[in-house]
């Protein structure tokens, strides 16, 4: 009766892993790589700005400036200015 080594009929578990490569550096060429840069690419599009208030929000912040004024004079118009320029500076209470 004849037994077979394990080993000669199995691959050990290192044989099949495959072979990782380094790491490239950022901003240099590997060798053989003739004309391929590894630089980040440049953004291609500025963000996008915050969205503007709509207008049902600079309403409600100009009735907030309203009732902290408790009663003293002011002006709707000017209320409604400061509710903008607020909400537009992204001062949101």
């Amino acid at each position: 009766m004849t037994h077979h080594q394990p080993s000669a009929v199995i691959d050990t578990v290192e044989e099949r892993r495959p072979k990782r490569r380094a790491a490239a550096t950022p901003g240099k060429k590997k060798a053989g790589q003739a004309g391929i840069l590894l630089e980040p690419l440049p953004t291609l599009l500025p963000p996008a700005p915050p969205p503007a208030p709509t207008e049902d929000e600079i309403r409600f912040r100009a009735y907030l400036i309203y009732l902290s004024r408790a009663g003293q004079p002011g002006s709707p118009s000017e209320d409604w200015r400061l509710a903008e320029q607020e909400l537009r500076a992204g001062i949101r209470r």
